[in-house]
């Protein structure tokens, strides 16, 4: 080889590596058999939004994300509308209480999820009405970190674990602190002897457990 060519064959192995580096995958050999649609169940509040994930299953076994290749519809427009917008298609919007079916169709082939029965199911609630934490009452040491759990209680009598959504504060933060550390929002930390109520309130609609009477009570004790 001689010392002229060799800059052009590293310049064409550079440019090749570069390609696959930018993932440039080869299709699908097989034909698309269906479609999926993920979670297979969600729920949201009105005004909140959900995004799905779609994935294609092909003959031979192998599957690729369709997540922004497809178009969504909702069986039920004025609960949950599929706006199906270019970069975000998957965004579907909470509007009105009820419960819809999302479904998808790949529209090059044609094929649907309502076909193998791979839709999704969702949930629109209504408007949060209260909070309740639990357990009510306890007794704790000091030194213990605790958690609670605040479920939302909304219209229409449906229920949703909030516990990691909500905000919570002691009555008395010297006894009992309240750090809502992220991802760990329901951690307590018992630090004297003595009693607080924990509260929590849903940043979004202002809702707040003493309201409704559903703080939760902590009685310390000294250290065993």
């Amino acid at each position: 080889m001689t010392a002229g060519r060799r800059p052009w064959i590293l310049l064409l192995a550079a440019l090749a590596l570069a390609g696959c580096e930018r993932g440039g995958s080869k299709p699908p050999t097989g034909k698309l058999e269906r479609v999926t649609v993920g979670p297979r169940e969600a729920r949201r509040s009105v005004g909140e939004s959900q995004h799905f994930t779609v994935t294609g299953h092909y003959a031979g076994g192998e599957t690729r994300n369709l997540t922004q290749k497809v178009e969504y519809a909702s069986s039920d427009p004025a609960i949950a509308r599929a706006s199906n917008t270019k970069g975000d298609r998957s965004r579907i919007e909470a509007l009105a209480p009820g419960t819809v079916t999302i479904a998808v169709v790949e529209p090059k082939t044609g094929v649907r999820s309502s076909t193998s029965n791979d839709d999704a199911t969702f949930h629109v609630l209504g408007a949060l009405e209260r909070i309740v934490l639990t357990p009510e009452r306890t007794k704790r040491r000091v030194g213990d970190t605790p958690h609670l759990t605040a479920t939302g209680h909304y219209a229409g009598g449906t229920v949703r674990n909030l516990t990691q959504k909500v905000e919570y504060r002691s009555s008395d933060p010297a006894i009992v602190a309240a750090p809502n550390t992220a991802g760990d929002k329901s951690k307590l930390e018992v630090r004297a002897v003595g009693s607080a109520t924990i509260s929590a309130r849903d940043p979004a609609t202002g809702i707040d457990s003493s309201a409704s009477g559903g703080d939760a009570r902590i009685d310390v004790l000294p250290p065993s």
